[in-house]
């Protein structure tokens, strides 16, 4: 759930507690600086911390990170609008890490004013990048291939039993077995790899990482590598469930702040290979925390149904159950797009 490290994501915002206050401290954006292109399009406010955005710089962001998903991008601006909204409710303050630069009170309208304004520059964006389709057309075996995977891991869902826990498409009605859909196909690949491999013995040193099912590991126990593929792409292709209506997002428990680094402030991950939260079965969460906490000291995860991991292991080692449900409550109640 956590990593020792930050990287920069376009919400930009990392939270960490203060005597009576919340301070949200925003690192820059760090695009890849691009000349602009000449467009109808306003130009993008002048904010500092976002580090000269251009329009050529976000076309390609959404084209890489959103596969052109526009509207993907849009909500993450709007969710961000209505956090800094709640900051400014709250009486809290904004920290831009880059330059010690404190905003409260107008400061923190001031930049909300600025995101409706970029928000206006996304929208102009998305319409003027809708482009017909190019003369000389992609060859038509790339297209099928990338289609046909998530077709192949549907197919291979339904062979080897996924839905019967995880839904038809990702989402389960078992509060203690976690939604697939939406999720990081990385994240899922590394994982399933993790359930196919046999216990350690009892004094085999540990991995960094070791995870073991007695559900999962007799179902996956023989899927290519192909077929393991094909599965994260079906599952990640998904929606991750209906919106949530969200007048304002959850208030952060201090337990989360180490969390956001890699999950995200929303839940949504920048980490291909790490976990979106969002909107995940509270259950689950809370399994999954309890038996990182479990072998936190002993590095035990030789037993069916034990999970290790060397950064999880350590940030939850001091949870207490309270704390355990808190988080799961958090993370739960974020809407997964």
């Amino acid at each position: 759930m956590f990593l020792p490290f930050y990287l920069k994501s376009v919400f930009g915002v990392r939270l960490a507690p203060v005597v009576g206050l919340m301070i949200v401290i925003l690192v820059p954006l760090n695009l890849t600086t691009v000349k602009p292109a000449h467009s109808e399009c306003p130009p993008f406010p002048d904010v500092a911390w976002w580090n000269d955005l251009s329009h050529d710089n976000v076309r390609k962001y959404v084209g890489t990170k959103h596969g052109g998903d526009w509207d993907a991008y849009i909500e993450k601006w709007q969710r961000q609008l209505k956090f800094v909204q709640n900051v400014y409710d709250r009486g809290s303050i904004i920290v831009v890490s880059a330059d010690k630069i404190r905003l409260k009170g107008e400061d923190i309208l001031t930049y909300r004013e600025n995101i409706e304004k970029r928000l206006d520059v996304i929208r102009c964006l998305a319409r003027t990048s809708q482009k017909p389709q190019p003369a000389t057309p992609l060859p038509q075996v790339t297209k099928d291939r990338s289609k046909s995977n998530s077709t192949a891991g549907g197919l291979t869902a339904k062979a080897v039993g996924c839905i019967k826990c995880h839904g038809n498409n990702g989402l389960s009605e078992n509060p203690s077995v976690p939604n697939l859909a939406g999720q990081n196909d990385l994240y899922l690949i590394k994982q399933i790899k993790e359930f196919q491999k046999p216990p350690r013995k009892d004094l085999a040193p540990v991995g960094t990482i070791d995870r073991h099912s007695k559900v999962m590991g007799p179902r996956v126990k023989n899927l290519t590598d192909v077929e393991i593929w094909n599965l994260a792409s079906f599952y990640s292709s998904r929606k991750c469930g209906p919106k949530k209506a969200q007048s304002t997002p959850p208030s952060v428990p201090d337990q989360a702040m180490a969390c956001i680094k890699c999950h995200g402030l929303m839940g949504t991950s920048i980490f291909p290979e790490v976990p979106n939260l969002a909107g995940q079965n509270k259950n689950y969460i809370i399994r999954q925390l309890s038996a990182f906490r479990k072998t936190a000291n002993t590095k035990n995860a030789v037993g069916e149904d034990q999970r290790y991991h060397y950064i999880m292991a350590e940030q939850a080692r001091g949870l207490s159950d309270f704390e355990i449900v808190q988080l799961a409550d958090f993370f739960t109640g974020l809407n997964c797009r």
